[in-house]
């Protein structure tokens, strides 16, 4: 059975973020469900490239495209 797991990433300004396993903070922690045993974290490495695109109209004023 393979499941999928979704990660959404949030950041308020342009970064880059790349994780290694010593310098992760992310973990993927197993637990087994009858014996409840904790098995070892796994790190999770991921690679975030977060960039915002900025655009501007010029003319500002006086545009026409007719009738529509």
């Amino acid at each position: 059975m393979e499941k999928t797991i979704v990660v959404r990433f949030c950041c308020n300004k342009e970064m880059k973020l790349k994780t290694t396993n010593n310098n992760t903070d992310i973990t993927l922690e197993i637990l087994e469900g009858k014996t409840l045993e904790l098995f070892k974290p796994v790190p999770i490495n991921v690679a975030v490239n977060a960039v915002f695109s900025k655009y501007s109209i010029s003319p500002l004023n006086s545009i026409n495209f007719g009738p529509l």
